[in-house]
């Protein structure tokens, strides 16, 4: 507090500091030996004489100026704290492209082997019932199939059609095999 304030503060601010530590130290000026006085919460008008500092809602000077904020120790650890988060983040969504890929591929696969399915169909239909390998798609590419066909024994001509679909996936060839039992064409008589 600066001297020049002191002609305004009054008598009431003065006493009640020197009384207060009075009773705090006792008779024989020894502390501890008497327990402190309990103020009750002053009026407004009074808050002055109850709180020697000002109290909490004081204005500070240019000196306390300096005092609010954060320290940098406390900025460099929420700097840490949010580097980890991020970094977690990241890694999700590197984890996030590779599951899309991995699905995005297996829909294909399976529209490519209805598709593949299909064309075996038509060959059948015209009597063909050869094994072909390495078809690709045009409109896939990196993708291709295999069809491998043998004959059932039975009073109808079936055969046994298995559609491999191959492509690339992070560099490793991966394949999916799809089977199913198809009716050849029927001799007319």
């Amino acid at each position: 507090m600066r001297a020049g304030n002191r002609a305004h503060q009054g008598p009431d601010r003065a006493d009640s500091a020197h009384a207060e530590e009075r009773a705090w130290r006792g008779a024989e000026g020894r502390p501890g030996r008497a327990e402190p006085v309990l103020r009750s919460v002053a009026p407004p008008g009074r808050r002055r004489a109850a709180y020697p500092d000002g109290g909490p809602w004081a204005r500070r000077g240019r000196r306390d100026a300096g005092r609010g904020g954060f320290s940098l120790m406390e900025i460099l650890v929420a700097l840490a704290v949010l580097a980890i988060g991020l970094s977690g983040i990241f890694a999700l969504f590197g984890v996030a492209t590779t599951t899309h890929r991995r699905a995005l591929n297996q829909s294909n696969v399976g529209l490519l082997a209805a598709r593949a399915r299909a064309e075996v169909q038509a060959r059948f239909a015209t009597g063909d019932t050869s094994s072909v390998k390495e078809l690709s798609f045009p409109e896939f590419p990196g993708f291709t199939y295999d069809v491998e066909t043998q004959s059932i024994p039975g009073p109808l001509p079936q055969f046994a059609v298995k559609v491999t679909v191959k492509w690339p996936f992070r560099g490793q060839p991966t394949t999916e095999t799809f089977e199913t039992v198809m009716l050849g064409a029927v001799a007319k008589k």
